[in-house]
């Protein structure tokens, strides 16, 4: 299995040749980037890929996660046909102490919301190196449990080991430092 994997953020003419090109297996799409043909053609190429769906929200309330949840399966709607995974609808906030665990309650409401739609959850959406301080992560434990997917930014450089300077253990391998 080839674990290249696309997020687009926008249709570009150049994502769209770069992902009909490339091998993958996954296609990460906001609901910015929705181009029904073009996903389409992904999972027509690709019948054993993923396809995950997130929402983009231009601020990390935690008070509105029911409203967000409705939202995200309306605008969910026109491709869930093509969609495997949703991802809860927060992003790269909430990272550390009290503040992670309230990300962690909202996390498992949303993801049992979505879960009775039928959809498989991803939760977590944690920038690069986050939760910085590791015991943070018995805070989220409820909500990792709760879905079914782990949702991590990672970036490392292909050509350079784990442990070079820009693809550190914590910034592409986070995840195998906790389980």
């Amino acid at each position: 299995m080839n674990k290249l994997g696309w997020h687009v953020n926008t249709w570009t003419e150049q994502a769209k040749q770069h992902v009909e090109k490339y091998p993958g297996h996954s296609l990460k799409v906001l609901n910015t980037a929705i181009n029904l043909s073009a996903i389409a053609r992904f999972r027509e190429q690709r019948p054993s890929g993923l396809i995950v769906y997130r929402q983009y929200y231009p601020d990390e309330n935690l008070t509105s996660w029911s409203a967000r949840c409705d939202e995200l399966l309306r605008d969910l709607a026109p491709l869930r046909h093509l969609v495997d995974i949703v991802e809860t609808p927060w992003n790269e906030s909430h990272q550390k102490g009290a503040d992670m665990s309230r990300y962690n309650d909202v996390s498992v409401l949303a993801a049992r919301r979505l879960h009775t739609e039928g959809l498989k959850v991803a939760t977590g959406n944690w920038s690069v190196g986050c939760p910085a301080n590791l015991n943070d992560w018995f805070r989220f434990h409820e909500a990792l449990a709760e879905a079914d997917y782990h949702s991590l930014h990672e970036y490392w450089l292909g050509n350079q080991p784990i442990t070079s300077e820009f693809n550190g253990a914590y910034r592409a391998y986070r995840h195998r430092l906790v389980w």
